[in-house]
């Protein structure tokens, strides 16, 4: 199994990894991690709709890029119709309903030996501390249904088992609780009302090993393009890891 296990903060990860020839940025919302003119952008929705979505609820958006160059409604990257040397995103992968297909569509966009960035959040130190590990039957399942939304298990374990966000708490040991099922009816009532559309939850939770694992598992049964290059540890007192996928020959 591929895992080399050193610690990388996103700071020296993204430091090491700024020259690039082209890259997309997938998902940069508020927050891209990557800028300069060899850098395109993809969203679901475009620069202007990002900063009003952003304005309304009161996050800064001086971060959005000036523009999407990319936009899909569907979030589907065969829109793409260029290759890039690298692709990245942060905060992102765990939430794409579909882990097999965006890892295949990834690759499809990339040139030979090209590289899949990412920055991932490990579950044991964010709000997803109570919400069970990812297991490769979860992967597998939502690639044999085809899903393009979350699920309403995902929905539901977002709404009542998710608590706090602050990373230094988890290290020190001081979980919290999470949110409990007195919220599962507003859960309830949010699945219905969105008639089988996008709620926007976390579908996975890893850390470093579930992840290195399951990519491992994926690529003996012929569903990952990727050979693990690097998955580092997550950095004492953050809430994040890091990895580098490469596009296998």
């Amino acid at each position: 199994m591929e895992h080399i296990g050193a610690i990388m903060i996103r700071e020296t990860f993204l430091q090491n990894s700024s020259t690039v020839e082209s890259l997309l940025e997938i998902g940069p919302g508020a927050s891209p991690i990557f800028a300069g003119s060899s850098v395109e952008y993809f969203d679901v929705m475009s620069a202007d709709e990002l900063r009003q979505r952003f304005s309304e609820h009161g996050a800064p958006i001086g971060n959005v890029p000036e523009h999407i160059h990319h936009v899909s409604r569907t979030a589907n990257l065969a829109d793409v119709d260029k290759k890039f040397a690298f692709a990245a995103s942060s905060h992102n992968i765990e939430h794409q309903p579909n882990l097999v297909k965006h890892l295949q569509d990834v690759a499809n966009l990339l040139e030979d030996n090209g590289a899949y960035l990412l920055i991932i959040p490990d579950k044991r130190y964010c709000f997803d501390h109570f919400v069970p590990e990812t297991t490769l039957p979860d992967i597998l399942g939502a690639y044999l249904e085809n899903r393009t939304v979350h699920s309403a298990r995902a929905v539901v374990a977002d709404r009542i088992l998710t608590g706090h966000n602050d990373a230094h708490r988890h290290w020190a040991g001081d979980h919290g609780a999470p949110k409990g099922h007195l919220f599962y009816p507003a859960a309830e009532e949010e699945w219905k009302k969105s008639e089988g559309g996008y709620i926007d939850v976390h579908a996975w939770q890893f850390t470093p090993d579930t992840f290195t694992r399951i990519l491992f598992q994926l690529r003996e049964l012929g569903l990952n393009p990727f050979l693990t290059d690097f998955v580092g540890e997550t950095p004492h007192n953050r809430f994040e890891f890091c990895a580098r996928l490469v596009k296998a020959p």
